[in-house]
């Protein structure tokens, strides 16, 4: 009887875990109904918030954009009408927060005007800018760039993801093309921690005409093709800072003869911008450029934003296994006539140990 009696107590037992175990997978699984009904609620929310977003965002981009000779107007843009027809494309793929984004337009005829709003996934601007042109042309750049009041940039990395300016052309007879659209990512200042820090140059190479010409600091060099018979480069240093700005300097001397340094100039050159980091590129936006000649100023430039001096590296190579850091750094120069490569410099540089 005993026997049977713990028999039954621990068959009691065993059914009421049974169900507390139920009892607590109903539980879970109500509630992670509750979170999938919640989590669902949540994400249509956030679809709502991304596009409100984006509709600011395509307001605010086309407010503070910067075209000469337009003005931005409520409303919607011309229809097509007539036979003009109109293609888009850009030099890059990507705009610049104080430079802007360029855009080149090709038509099959001349056009005296365009009419431009801002794209992001679904939102389009409510505002359109029409921008009328002096002359007219079949082929025309059009400089965009960024009040200051859309920010600066600065430690942005890939600030915005794409933006699209949608185009409509128009001619003086009232022909209005097909809207076309051109993409480019915003990007911001300073993208690249790896790059951001203080470099001095070791040494460069010339390629000219199929020739490498290596080129030791402090050496004198006669007859290559420079102004005076003799150059020398005495320093270059290189400081990319981590708040997207920069400092290009360099000391060099040329001489009337190469034997005589009562004959030597001195020349120190200061370059003073913003920098990035593209595919593979660093572009160095200047805006600044003091020339010294024997310490006496010879140059003393700025540039208004929008209207930088770009320096493009097409090529970088940063090599951190060992101490201290090195970094490559290639500048190809198109020749005169703009139909290929003839000249590139290849710069190698290096960072203090302690840096």
């Amino acid at each position: 009887m005993e026997k049977n009696l713990n028999k039954e107590n621990e068959e009691d037992k065993i059914a009421v875990n049974n169900i507390k175990i139920a009892q607590m997978k109903i539980t879970k699984l109500f509630f992670l109904m509750v979170f999938i009904l919640l989590l669902n609620g949540c994400c249509k929310n956030c679809d709502e918030l991304l596009e409100e977003s984006d509709q600011e965002l395509t307001d605010n981009f086309v407010h503070n954009l910067i075209v000469e000779n337009s003005i931005k107007t409520q409303g919607l843009p011309l229809e097509k009408k007539g036979n003009l027809s109109l293609i888009v494309s850009s030099e890059r793929s990507f705009g610049l927060f104080d430079e802007g984004f360029d855009i080149i337009l090709e038509a099959n005829k001349n056009i005296s005007g365009i009419q431009l709003r801002v794209k992001r996934g679904d939102a389009i601007s409510k505002e359109y800018i029409d921008i009328k042109f002096l002359e007219e042309f079949t082929k025309i750049e059009v400089d965009t760039d960024l009040s200051s009041e859309f920010g600066d940039g600065t430690n942005f990395g890939v600030a915005i993801g794409s933006i699209c300016y949608e185009v409509r052309a128009y001619d003086r007879d009232g022909n209005i093309s097909i809207p076309q659209d051109v993409c480019f990512d915003l990007i911001g200042w300073g993208n690249d921690g790896a790059i951001a820090r203080a470099w001095e140059l070791q040494y460069y190479e010339e390629h000219v005409n199929d020739q490498l010409l290596t080129r030791n600091l402090e050496e004198v060099y006669c007859d290559d093709g420079q102004e005076n018979p003799c150059f020398s480069l005495k320093h270059k240093f290189l400081d990319v800072k981590d708040n997207g700005t920069f400092v290009l300097q360099s000391l060099s001397y040329e001489y009337e003869n190469g034997d005589s340094d009562a004959d030597k100039i001195r020349f120190e050159d200061i370059l003073e911008g913003k920098w990035v980091y593209i595919e593979n590129q660093l572009y160095l936006v200047v805006y600044g450029n003091k020339l010294l000649k024997n310490e006496a100023l010879v140059t003393d430039e700025n540039l208004k934003l929008g209207e930088g001096n770009i320096i493009v590296f097409q090529e970088i190579t940063i090599d951190d296994d060992f101490q201290p850091v090195n970094m490559k750094l290639v500048v190809a120069e198109a020749d005169d006539n703009g139909m290929g490569i003839e000249d590139k410099i290849t710069e190698y540089y290096k960072r203090p140990i302690d840096d």
